[in-house]
């Protein structure tokens, strides 16, 4: 090996540019004066400027790279030959058998006349893909007539199959079976409109409920793209919801003294409209619901919630959502992080009988090590409910402010994918307290994971979860983080600690987990670890 000298590029010189700007080119490009020169970049700088070029609609341009050396330094000088910008003188879509051509073509963004730019390309690809009616889709812009500065595109597309059947059965680490069954069409009646009607059912067969049943749903939505012209989706919808509770009364240790049981019929319409936002992970989701609520209680169930006193009661909401995935894989994340943002307006002017406003927030995050090693991940999540306790609800008086909002629109946590260690929804804010309304105005999760791969498809996974859920935002104070020991000296109302080890076993539906789970902080009477099993990550 015989190194020479070490050479640095001394000036970067484009050109031949008119349509591009030589100062704003020289600083996107890999070559940079003071830099070390590397011969390799040269053709990636030349692919990037006929790029940048064929954006503008120069599709003739020519670039050549050419390097002059004086001892250790190198001048780097681009030429470049733009030619006349290229219009499209035709737009030919094959391979459609189900879907329109005026379907097709209400997602290309190359029009006849036009300058044929790169990026209009591009997107055109994205949106044939993101209208989930393409498998595929290609361009081909051999046909040119360099005299004319012409040229007739050819989109070759791939259809999808237009309607499909889904369905699934599983199992949870709470002894809990649900079984779904749904069908979907991507071209409802040829229209390009998008319908779909599922239903889903949650069994527990512990016999906590008196039934088998926990919730049945059933959903019926229609989906209307590019409404308006505009790259929003519009979807109205319509639910109905069969859905049992438990209220369990106990004492300051935490001993049960009385159970309250309930069950809720919830029938719904919502009006909502979406836009993705570059990658279809990232959107923004407006929606306006009306829920009407029928419920039937016991008398220990109406005793301890002034929420199900009410024989019925409708809720109408307007809400926002905002989702940004920068994960660089969605089953397996090395690096990037997802954030979520929502805001709920339920009441005042929008009428109903119930009156709040919610808000919740979350961030996760990934990171690998620059040598490799273990993955970690970490998030943190937030939701807080402003309610007025005002008035009666079925002739009772309002007392605190949790029961001026609905059961279902408290916040519960626990389970495999929250604070693990817990049973679902166990994280109520009236566990071990004399409160036995069961959910809160305010929650808290916390986690970290050291993600270790082993050999093959197996890992392991070493974790921290923390958080609670409370009825009086007063509540938390920072004293609510110290952890106690003993559990006579752990209140309702302190963060909950779980921590523990779980092993991963990749499949192509994501990670197939186990997860044994210990609670560092826990109530008299409380089982202090629980095992999970689960697909896919916690988060």
């Amino acid at each position: 090996l015989e190194e020479g000298p070490r050479v640095s590029v001394e000036e970067v010189v484009v050109l031949g540019a008119s349509a591009l700007i030589p100062n704003a080119l020289r600083g996107r490009l890999a070559i940079q004066p003071g830099a070390p020169l590397d011969p390799f970049q040269l053709d990636e700088d030349r692919r990037r400027i006929l790029e940048d070029l064929a954006d503008l609609g120069h599709w003739q341009a020519r670039a050549a790279a050419n390097v002059q050396f004086f001892g250790d330094r190198a001048h780097v000088f681009y030429r470049l030959t733009e030619g006349e910008p290229v219009r499209v003188d035709t737009v030919r879509i094959t391979g459609l058998e189900n879907v329109s051509d005026g379907l097709a073509r209400r997602a290309v963004a190359v029009k006849p006349g036009e300058l044929l730019r790169l990026k209009d390309l591009k997107q055109t690809q994205i949106w044939l893909l993101q209208s989930d009616l393409f498998v595929d889709a290609r361009w081909d812009t051999a046909a040119m007539d360099t005299t004319a500065d012409r040229v007739s595109v050819q989109l070759d597309l791939r259809e999808r199959k237009m309607a499909r059947v889904e369905g699934g059965v599983g199992i949870s680490s709470q002894e809990q079976v649900r079984a779904g069954l749904g069908w979907y069409s991507r071209n409802f009646l040829g229209s390009g409109l998008r319908f779909g009607v599922s239903t889903r059912a949650d069994l527990d067969f512990t016999g906590r409920l008196g039934s088998a049943i926990d919730e049945w749903r059933l959903e019926s939505f229609l989906n209307i793209p590019h409404s308006f012209g505009s790259r929003w989706e519009v979807q109205p919808s319509v639910s109905y919801v069969l859905d049992r509770g438990l209220i369990t009364v106990s004492n300051i240790a935490g001993t049960e003294i009385a159970r309250g049981l309930f069950e809720q019929d919830i029938a719904g319409v919502a009006l909502s409209t979406r836009r993705v936002l570059g990658d279809p992970r990232n959107q923004v989701v407006f929606a306006l619901e009306n829920r009407w609520v029928f419920n039937s209680a016991d008398s220990v169930a109406m005793e301890n919630d002034p929420q199900l006193f009410r024989e019925s009661y409708v809720t109408r909401s307007l809400s926002g959502r905002l989702d940004l995935d920068r994960r660089n894989d969605f089953f397996e994340p090395t690096r990037g992080g997802y954030y979520s943002l929502f805001v709920e307006r339920a009441g005042g002017a929008l009428g109903g009988n119930n009156s709040f406003l919610k808000a919740s927030a979350g961030l996760a995050q990934f990171g690998l090590p620059p040598h490799g090693g273990p993955v970690f991940a970490a998030r943190i999540g937030g939701g807080w409910i402003d309610a007025k306790p005002t008035g009666v609800l079925g002739n009772r008086p309002l007392n605190a402010p949790v029961e001026a909002v609905p059961v279902e629109d408290r916040f519960f946590l626990g389970e495999a994918t929250t604070i693990r260690g817990n049973l679902q929804d166990e994280l109520n804010g009236a566990l071990g307290t004399s409160s036995a309304i069961p959910g809160g105005l305010l929650q808290l999760v916390l986690g970290v994971e050291s993600r270790i791969h082993l050999t093959g498809r197996l890992g392991m996974v070493l974790f921290l979860d923390a958080g609670n859920v409370w009825q009086d935002v007063g509540d938390l104070t920072w004293k609510r983080f110290v952890p106690q020991g003993s559990p006579a000296n752990v209140s309702p109302t302190d963060v909950r600690y779980a921590f523990g080890v779980g092993a991963r076993f990749r499949t192509p539906l994501g990670p197939v987990r186990l997860d044994y789970a210990r609670k560092w902080n826990h109530l008299p009477g409380e089982d202090p670890d629980r095992v999970h099993f689960a697909i896919g990550h916690a988060f």
